[in-house]
């Protein structure tokens, strides 16, 4: 698991807005909150390229087809380290993400939990979650993610798993095609 990257929606970031947060968590900021091209360079440079460095054999980035992903910096440096960037088919990450398939699940049910035990300590009953707040409880989270300190997740990859990614199975793809046609066609 790479370090979190985390969007802000501002001009500019506040010292306090990245204290305490995990370790090795980059902080960066855009007028929407988004990732854009510049935020999915910055994330590309300094927390993937440096990952994969470490890493033996060929190094795979699979991502959705966002133009923002294709900068020249990124084009450049997967070049540059030998990285192949392999794009999603439009319209299937709900088949094809690995991530959506069995990661983001747990996350969010942690993260609920994390927010009401964060709730039930405010003195008001509806608290806004201010950005000076948040990395104490990402810190939070991650503990209930990661509590051997490791950062990695059978989740992760039982997501892959089941995409058919890793390893490679076009079967997997298929039959979750097929049973999402069959609901569909019920609706």
């Amino acid at each position: 698991m790479l370090p979190a990257y985390i969007v802000y929606k501002a001009e500019n970031i506040w010292s306090t807005w990245t204290e305490g947060g995990p370790k090795g968590t980059r902080y960066n900021c855009s007028r929407s909150g988004w990732f854009d091209s510049y935020c999915f360079s910055d994330w590309f440079e300094t927390l993937f390229v440096p990952h994969a460095k470490k890493l033996r054999g060929k190094e795979v980035l699979i991502g959705d087809n966002l133009s923002s992903h294709f900068t020249a910096t990124v084009l450049r440096l997967t070049e540059q380290h030998d990285i192949l960037f392999v794009c999603l088919p439009p319209n299937a990450t709900h088949l094809l993400q690995p991530l959506d398939m069995a990661f983001y699940r747990p996350v969010k049910g942690y993260w609920q939990k994390v927010l009401d035990e964060w709730k039930s300590g405010c003195k008001k009953a509806a608290q806004t979650l201010s950005k000076d707040i948040f990395p104490l409880l990402l810190t939070k989270l991650y503990t209930l993610l990661y509590p051997t300190d490791k950062q990695k997740s059978d989740n992760m990859k039982a997501g892959f798993i089941t995409c058919g990614i890793n390893p490679p199975n076009k079967m997997a793809v298929l039959a979750k095609s097929l049973h999402q046609s069959k609901i569909e066609s019920q609706l």
